[in-house]
């Protein structure tokens, strides 16, 4: 198993990177968080990696800028029905606040699972079903962002957002900007229009 691999960015696209080794060229899968952190074309790079095989041969990599979000795409991995690139789906949409999906996977939170992160109702199930007694051993790194500011403000700001045919993960980091910029005791509407400002 390759742990990690290092090496010069000679492509980056939002679903794959080329890392070029010692001469040998390997195509790695990312998430979106990852991609946002790349460096510019020609510098050095470092990913951990995991490696996917098919039953009839060949492989496929997937590589993580941290540690942190390989650990949490192998759980979404171990989740019967979810496989790889399901889970590499799913970490791009939960990345913005892994702490914020941790809580709400402990505390069964359907609703904030899918107004949040995007998840359909039956992943959000089989999400919580495969991880709650998991997920408490897993320390995540990164502050709350969303959830325990005010919850019912934000998840209706972000709603009022997607209804307007904005991304999940977009509307996510208007809102949150927005609240940071006026403060979370501002009404609804106030949020809403601010977060504009950001899409």
């Amino acid at each position: 198993m390759i742990a990690f691999l290092r090496g010069k960015l000679e492509k980056k696209t939002e679903e794959f990177i080329w890392l070029e080794v010692k001469d040998i060229g390997f195509q790695l899968y990312i998430s979106s968080f990852t991609y946002e952190k790349l460096p510019d074309i020609g510098e050095e790079l470092k990913l951990y990696t995991w490696m996917s095989t098919a039953m009839y041969g060949g492989s496929t990599f997937y590589g993580f800028l941290t540690t942190q979000e390989k650990e949490i795409f192998l759980l979404l991995n171990s989740i019967s029905k979810i496989g790889p690139k399901d889970s590499l789906k799913i970490l791009s949409k939960i990345s913005s606040s892994l702490a914020d999906f941790k809580k709400a996977i402990i505390e069964k939170d359907l609703r904030v699972l899918t107004t949040f992160f995007g998840l359909t109702k039956k992943k959000a199930e089989r999400i919580i079903l495969g991880l709650k007694d998991k997920i408490t051993a897993l320390e995540i790194e990164s502050p709350y962002r969303f959830i325990f500011k005010d919850k019912q403000r934000i998840m209706d700001a972000v709603s009022a957002l997607l209804s307007l045919g904005y991304k999940n993960r977009e509307a996510e980091e208007a809102v949150n900007m927005a609240i940071e910029s006026l403060g979370k005791e501002e009404k609804v509407e106030k949020i809403i229009k601010h977060a504009l400002k950001y899409l």
